[in-house]
């Protein structure tokens, strides 16, 4: 079937986080008084719920007070520490023109989602937005996946999904979508291509247009 659908991640994929992440996970932990994981080991949370990423870290009462400070510290870095990726509004806006349904499967809240996509103007350009609060399940589970498919009114064979995260691949694939990994992850590598097992590859964002125009015309 031709892809008339794709899912993207958000982190990591869509817009740069990974330096206010890192900067807000490393000051927390010394506000608490807690050693301070390494950054590969924050990075292995990435894509995952916060609360569900952090529980590894401390006790599960005090889960939700780091998180809440985590959040509050955060917010006094945004506008310094997160980036834009390199064709992600290029790509987006012809996906848009040539008729293809986008949706954002997000393991953030719907408040920071909405607000990591309008620091670069990206929201227009989905038909749908599932953010970890929207959902019972949240990735790797297919439940996010599965609502974004229909609130597209599409079926996984209809999609390809996008991710940085061997989660975002899973909950997708799990979905019946196919999938694609982007190259400029912070995940190691290796563990993207034996956890994700994603179907394709992408350098850079716009490497997109190419991949979906070659596999529709597959189909033609």
């Amino acid at each position: 079937m031709k892809i008339k659908g794709v899912l993207f991640d958000l982190d990591g994929t869509l817009v740069n986080t990974t330096p206010l992440i890192l900067e807000s996970f490393r000051h927390t932990f010394k506000q608490f008084g807690m050693p301070v994981p390494s950054d590969s080991e924050l990075v292995a949370g990435f894509g995952l719920p916060m609360r569900t990423a952090v529980t590894a870290y401390m006790p599960d009462e005090m889960a939700d007070e780091f998180c809440d400070a985590y959040r509050a510290y955060q917010r006094t870095r945004y506008d310094e520490l997160i980036e834009g990726i390199d064709g992600v509004g290029e790509t987006l806006s012809a996906l848009k023109r040539s008729g293809i349904k986008m949706a954002v499967v997000t393991s953030k809240k719907r408040p920071a989602a909405i607000r990591d996509l309008g620091c670069y103007d990206l929201v227009e350009y989905f038909d749908t937005i599932i953010a970890c609060d929207d959902c019972a399940e949240n990735k790797p589970l297919p439940g996010p996946s599965l609502m974004a498919l229909k609130r597209l009114g599409l079926t996984g064979a209809d999609c390809l999904a996008v991710g940085d995260s061997p989660y975002d691949l899973q909950s997708a694939r799990a979905a019946g979508c196919q999938t694609a990994a982007v190259r400029y992850t912070s995940f190691d590598w290796n563990f993207i291509l034996n956890e994700g097992k994603p179907d394709y590859v992408i350098n850079k964002m716009t490497d997109l247009l190419t991949l979906i125009d070659t596999l529709n015309k597959q189909e033609d």
